[in-house]
């Protein structure tokens, strides 16, 4: 029975992380477990209630969501900056995104000269 807290402990972060809308194949490997063991604790936090985005293969995708591919040197420093924050890959990349955006950044970030 002391095994209890802490699966519900990792429940309660499987889910933490379904709402940063991290997919459930991203999740699986984090925590040791299956894809279904995710996407189980997944519909039963739907079925508690809980708003939990939809992902390809369980009938579709949260509303607003897209993908977004990137390669492997800069998902690997997104991955580093966003423990060091304390937060998600998927939290970070659209906190600097979002910013970028509303902050009128595309043009400095990218240097292109394309916003000329």
């Amino acid at each position: 029975m002391s095994a209890l807290p802490e699966i519900a402990e990792r429940n309660r972060q499987i889910v933490a992380m379904a709402i940063d809308n991290v997919p459930p194949r991203e999740i699986a490997p984090r925590f040791g477990v299956e894809v279904g063991v995710v996407h189980n604790v997944l519909s039963a936090a739907r079925k508690s209630g809980v708003t939990v985005p939809l992902f390809a293969g369980t009938g579709g995708r949260s509303p607003g969501f897209r993908r977004v591919e990137v390669d492997g040197a800069t998902l690997q420093a997104l991955v580093d900056a966003a423990r060091k924050r304390g937060t998600t890959t998927v939290s970070l990349a659209r906190k600097i995104i979002e910013t970028v955006v509303r902050e009128g950044l595309v043009d400095a970030v990218l240097d292109d000269g394309a916003g000329k």
